[in-house]
């Protein structure tokens, strides 16, 4: 199965300056991912197509939300979803916790599907950075949160995250 990789939007993002000394490997059915450090995974079994990975020392917690499209979404179906759900995300961001500034959604067409990403930070120095694949396949959901790192380590870490993370085609 061909897979789309979100190298691309890592390119607009700062780079990492250096390699984490451990790397915690994620391979689903549907997605990959590969987050630096060391993460544990928490399982949701009540909700299907959500997956929790949490890294407790740095204040870190992933959730990757997966639904899968029947039939297959066509051009103009992936363009409304993609819309449609990023507008419902980051509404949910800001009803959740009004303090939080978001950025401008940075919006990529690789040629199979779209992706998405943005981030913000709260009053309380939560930094969040969320990026979504739509393609003919369904909708994959990243979002990444730290409590505890200071900007620029916020900036390495999601940047290392989006360089190396794939949804099914």
């Amino acid at each position: 199965m061909k897979r789309i990789f979100a190298s691309l939007i890592a390119l607009a993002l700062p780079a990492s300056c250096g390699q984490p000394d451990a790397t915690t490997n994620i391979k689903e059915e549907f997605f990959s991912l590969r987050l630096p450090g060391q993460w544990m995974a928490f399982p949701r079994a009540e909700e299907q197509g959500l997956f929790d990975y949490q890294s407790p020392e740095l204040g870190e917690h992933m959730t990757v939300s997966i639904f899968m499209a029947k039939p297959r979404l066509n051009d103009s179906e992936i363009e409304s979803t993609f819309d449609e759900f990023v507008r419902a995300r980051r509404e949910a961001e800001v009803k959740e916790d009004s303090t939080i500034v978001l950025m401008d959604t940075k919006v990529n067409r690789p040629g199979v599907g779209i992706t998405g990403f943005y981030q913000g930070r709260s009053s309380a120095d939560r930094f969040v950075g969320n990026f979504t694949i739509v393609n003919s396949a369904g909708i994959a959901n990243f979002y990444y949160e730290a409590t505890k790192l200071p900007p620029k380590k916020f900036a390495e870490r999601i940047s290392a995250i989006l360089a190396d993370l794939s949804f099914v085609e």
